[in-house]
């Protein structure tokens, strides 16, 4: 893609003959076909620390829940500490690639580096167990069918990101994986100004999450994505209670308002409708509460319908109200065909997953509905991309379940006897038809391309950029 303008007119410095700056670093990302999987990453790691033992320093910084080391890259030796970790959730590696090829660009300018006068702490991966289960999509195809079949997602209280320690009214959690004692641990000795923890969607536009509102960097970061072609995300924000700053930029949600939402549309204690913790950016804010944290949303795959924002004759709740009648159909579906079976399944973080989905469904269901029934705002005529993001992309989403159900049946099948298996495989049939008839109706709806890795490597780093420009971390 061609620069219209210069993107980043800063921190230049002649490197080998060369000018080194964010705008090269930006224009030489590579046209990645695939995503690494975690050894590729570590090899990586190891390579780079290697070639350049002045810059980086590769440590270990915990173990995961199945003894695999979690490793941090310390590259430079600045006044200011950044952190930036990849893989947040399983299913979300863009942020690895994005990490990956930036540890590349600063160990091999080490002028460049100091004159950043940065100390970056980069971990590739922060959960390498949940990773690993998603690499079966990770070399291709880049098909919504076939990332649904490989996909992996934890349960909330199997997170990395949302099981850090939290007391707050009747939710009291203090039981943080393996994973994310190492990240904890890296956050009390970097005490970092500046986190990004990369995250990335399956289908949908770009948007960002900031922790604390910065207007002079909205523009920016939307025109990171804007010029190479990502469309923002112009539906409703992910969480009901998340406070918009600006177009397609809203506040990092917290779990003190996920509870206080929950306290305010459910006739159930929040507790025991949240399994999990608090999020890294909460437990930031007690060892540098000064600290800037974004978030960057970006998706695999793109349709124009996610930015017409043309007038349709239904209301914003019709929308809502239809993607929720979708999502109570798929739960009395798993009700019928997976959770009777569940004393059959062989233990796994699939099962964990659909059944705490299950558990959780009704009261999440229950406090949607009233807040979509009670609230005025939802009485505008919804645009096509706000249907589009409340039931075409909300059944996308949701289908990611059945698909990590089938993958908690086909693992057991090998392993029982044969009235269970008889029973298990009829409920994997009813649930793998259920599953087909969504994804052949979704293929009728859409008309989606799948975004280049280039690409939405190039919107992240970019997006990093600009905040760090913004709060006067690098010149």
């Amino acid at each position: 893609m061609r620069w219209l303008t210069p993107l980043i007119p800063r921190s230049r410095y002649q490197q080998g003959g060369r000018v080194m700056d964010f705008d090269r670093i930006l224009a030489d990302v590579p046209d990645y076909k695939v995503f690494k999987t975690v050894d590729e990453l570590g090899e990586s790691s190891a390579v780079l620390a290697e070639r350049f033992p002045k810059h980086v320093q590769k440590r270990v910084i915990g173990k995961a829940q199945n003894g695999e080391e979690i490793e941090v890259l310390i590259i430079g030796k600045g006044s200011k500490n950044v952190l930036l970790f990849g893989c947040p959730h399983p299913n979300e590696p863009i942020g690895s690639m994005t990490l990956d090829y930036l540890s590349e660009k600063l160990a091999e300018n080490p002028a460049f580096l100091e004159q950043l006068d940065l100390t970056w702490y980069i971990i590739k991966c922060v959960d390498p167990v949940g990773t690993r289960l998603n690499e079966g999509w990770f070399k291709g195809p880049f098909t919504p069918r076939n990332y649904c079949k490989h996909y992996f997602r934890p349960a909330s209280y199997q997170q990395v990101e949302w099981t850090f320690p939290v007391q707050y009214k009747t939710l009291n959690f203090d039981q943080p994986l393996p994973e994310t004692q190492a990240l904890m641990r890296i956050i009390e000795e970097a005490k970092p100004d500046f986190m990004y923890s990369l995250h990335n969607a399956g289908f949908g536009g770009a948007f960002y999450y900031v922790s604390s509102d910065l207007p002079r960097v909205y523009e920016g970061l939307r025109n990171h994505a804007m010029r190479r072609g990502l469309p923002l995300h112009r539906g409703e924000p992910e969480m009901p209670f998340v406070k918009i700053f600006s177009d397609a930029v809203y506040k990092l949600p917290r779990i003190a308002e996920m509870y206080d939402f929950f306290a305010a549309n459910s006739q159930s204690d929040p507790a025991t409708i949240i399994r999990s913790g608090t999020c890294s950016v909460d437990y930031l804010e007690k060892y540098s509460p000064n600290a800037f944290t974004l978030v960057c949303e970006l998706p695999y795959f793109y349709d124009r319908q996610i930015e017409d924002t043309s007038k349709l004759e239904s209301s914003l709740r019709d929308s809502l109200l239809q993607g929720m009648d979708f999502e109570r159909e798929m739960v009395e579906t798993l009700q019928a065909n997976f959770q009777p079976y569940l004393g059959s399944l062989e233990a796994s973080p699939f099962v964990d997953s659909v059944q705490e989905y299950l558990e959780m469904a009704p009261a999440n269901l229950e406090a949607k509905g009233m807040f979509i029934s009670s609230s005025k705002g939802f009485d505008q005529q919804a645009t096509v991309a706000q249907h589009f993001d409340s039931v075409i992309n909300a059944r996308f989403h949701r289908m990611l379940i059945l698909g990590m159900a089938l993958r908690a049946m086909e693992r057991t099948l090998p392993g029982i006897t044969d009235d269970d298996a008889t029973q298990v495989k009829a409920g994997k049939d009813a649930i793998q038809m259920y599953l087909n008839s969504i994804q052949t109706q979704l293929e009728g709806e859409l008309n989606y391309t799948v975004i280049p890795i280039r690409t939405l490597i190039q919107v992240q780093l970019g997006s990093a950029i600009e905040v760090l420009q913004g709060r006067g971390l690098i010149p």
